[in-house]
């Protein structure tokens, strides 16, 4: 019986042909060939619409969607897979879609509603287009037919593809996304609605085909506005996600998958908030369970750890030492290590606080010291420094650098060796600069790339301050690399050389204003953090007030530009909204001609509060109580 319905499936059809029936069974639209369909359906035993799976969606598209007659609709699964077994047929993305789906990579991880261990944009899986059905919209005819995708409507499902994957969890059967992503995750909409309405009808019973909002939406299609929202739909709930997780692995587990990211990466990507939402959820999913007050303890101090890479200052006070204690000390010391930054970043936990991680420090012998009590050094000295003595926080930085040179840690030397040339350049001690440019020349090209920038800026920033611009690297102030850190560094640099160099440094930090007001009106910018920037804006206008240099005029700009950008700043990140209010405050305050000293001091308070409180009280007991001495004061002891 299969051989004489084969043969007669090869004289009706191309060979493709027979085989797309075969798999695709009785949700294909009937059509001539029904009765020898339905017999090779059955002997066959081919399911129906492909059942939801780990990083896979469907989607549609319309060929010729402004012409009736002959208008051809498509259906495809898009995969987010490494490989793919068996015989599946692979469409290949025209110019358009590849670049939507590179855009999808990009803005997909801040909008997932958890993330369990770190994932770098570029380590994502590669996207697979496996077509599945075509058929003629007027005829409801099957053809033939695959080749490319054309046009950035799969954004949508190539996102729920990507957050299937990371999530480990399918997408809901009855969504089937067709929209344009943006770089900051909303959707936009695009055209042939009505005729995808209909096609996932007839070929998706069930299904529902989202959107993004528009007027006039076809009946029967759903609207949500970014990825996030379309995440919600399509995902179980975050607390249901988190619950699953914790059953499944236990608490335990879970919380050392987060703190292996929290805790032991440098750099996340965009992809912070997802764990902080997880290590929040988790802690309230705990809580009141009986013997999980120390995992509750320790999910909620990484949830502010989270946060505060997302600009956040939450406060760690009361801190659960009782449950980080009990913790193996590499655990242990981990932990200590981003109390400790946090501290120096926030004011919170003060610096006193931090007496038990010190004391850990001073009962292990120096030499048998790891990377990660280095690290907690260092971690305790900035946050002594920004709110302490400075002078004693070079001596400490010093010591760590020939410490980590000495045990053979070349790669990690450029840690504390950017923090020493700082200090010795907020401290203007110019015979330290010395000891660490000797320092640095016994390294003999053994940095990394990323600490070779990171040393060459602390050098420029040293040297510009004590008036040696003949050490300021090269390219210390290039701020085209892709960290935040050294991007926004380089633009305070590039003004304190100038001003080194008796050049027009006013000039350079208009142009930085005019650069930042024209991000301003991208859809990203209302994404980011814009205290970043202003912080950098705010510490170059104290470097040329206190070298009794005019402003630029765009600098009373500044206000309204930072409104305009809260104003625009999307639910999603809510995180970055921290100290908002307070920014908004101290800004109100600028007169139309720019600001004076007090009104740049208030403002810098109000986004980097605790420790700029803590130095402005240090300066004020040493009797430098005026304004123009307070400024000259943060610009130098605020060297991080």
């Amino acid at each position: 019986m299969w051989t004489v319905v084969e043969r007669a499936l090869r004289r009706g059809f191309s060979r493709p042909r027979a085989h797309h029936l075969l798999r695709l069974g009785p949700w294909t639209w009937p059509a001539e060939s029904s009765v020898v369909f339905e017999g090779a359906v059955a002997l066959a035993e081919v399911p129906g619409p492909p059942a939801p799976c780990v990083g896979t969606a469907l989607m549609v598209t319309v060929d010729g969607a402004a012409v009736a007659e002959g208008a051809r609709a498509s259906l495809w699964r898009v995969h987010a897979a490494d490989r793919l077994e068996g015989d599946v047929r692979l469409a290949t993305p025209d110019g358009a879609a590849r670049d939507a789906i590179e855009l999808v990579r990009g803005a997909v991880l801040p909008k997932l509603p958890l993330l369990w261990e770190a994932t770098d944009v570029k380590a994502l899986p590669p996207i697979r287009i496996e077509w599945l059905e075509t058929v003629e919209l007027e005829t409801g005819r099957s053809v033939v037919r695959c080749g490319e995708v054309t046009g950035p409507s799969l954004g949508a499902a190539v996102g729920l593809a990507l957050a299937s994957r990371l999530l480990g969890v399918p997408v809901d059967a009855a969504v089937v996304a067709s929209a344009e992503v943006t770089c900051d995750g909303a959707l936009v909409p695009v055209d042939g609605l009505a005729s995808k309405a209909r096609v996932v009808e007839r070929l998706l019973p069930g299904a529902r085909l989202v959107t993004a909002p528009r007027e006039g939406l076809p009946e029967g299609v759903a609207a949500v506005g970014t990825l996030g929202e379309l995440f919600a739909r399509a995902f179980p709930p975050l607390e249901a996600l988190v619950a699953d997780r914790l059953a499944r692995f236990g608490a335990e587990d879970v919380l050392r998958e987060l703190e292996t990211t929290l805790l032991e990466k440098q750099d996340c990507g965009l992809g912070w908030a997802p764990f902080r939402d997880t290590a929040r959820a988790a802690a309230a999913q705990l809580r009141g369970e009986e013997g999980q007050a120390a995992h509750v303890a320790l999910f909620e101090v990484l949830g502010k750890v989270a946060d505060r890479h997302l600009g956040g200052r939450e406060a760690f006070s009361p801190v659960p030492w009782g449950a980080i204690e009990g913790l193996p000390k590499g655990r242990r010391v981990r932990y200590f290590a981003h109390l400790a930054q946090h501290s120096g970043d926030t004011g919170d936990p003060p610096p006193e606080e931090l007496a038990r991680c010190q004391a850990m420090l001073d009962r292990q012998a120096r030499e048998d010291w790891d990377q990660r009590l280095r690290a907690l050094a260092g971690a305790l000295s900035r946050a002594r420094g920004v709110t302490g003595s400075l002078s004693d926080e070079l001596r400490v930085q010093d010591s760590l650098a020939h410490q980590t040179l000495e045990d053979g840690e070349t790669g990690q030397v450029s840690f504390p060796l950017s923090a020493w040339f700082r200090l010795a350049g907020a401290c203007g001690d110019a015979a330290a600069f010395e000891r660490a440019l000797r320092l640095r020349a016994r390294l003999h090209g053994g940095l990394s790339d990323d600490g070779v920038r990171f040393v060459d800026q602390a050098q420029g920033f040293a040297a510009a301050l004590l008036g040696r611009v003949e050490d300021i690297p090269a390219g210390a102030v290039d701020g085209r690399h892709g960290k935040t850190q050294l991007r926004t560094g380089a633009r305070r640099l590039a003004v304190l050389a100038a001003l080194a160099r008796g050049e027009d440094a006013a000039a350079v930090l208009g142009e930085q204003i005019r650069a930042h007001l024209a991000f301003a009106g991208t859809p990203e910018a209302a994404q980011r953090d814009v205290t970043v920037s202003l912080r950098n804006v705010l510490l170059s206008v104290l470097d040329l007030m206190a070298a009794g240099e005019s402003l630029p005029e765009e600098v009373s700009e500044v206000p309204a530009c930072v409104s305009d950008l809260q104003g625009r700043r999307t639910a999603e990140r809510a995180g970055a909204e921290t100290g908002g209010a307070a920014v908004a405050g101290a800004l109100s305050q600028w007169s139309p001609d720019g600001p004076d000293v007090q009104a740049v001091l208030d403002t810098f308070m109000a986004i980097e509060a605790e420790p700029m409180r803590r130095v402005r009280e240090t300066e004020e007991a040493a009797g430098h109580a005026t304004a123009a001495l307070l400024a000259d004061a943060i610009r130098r002891r605020y060297p991080y």
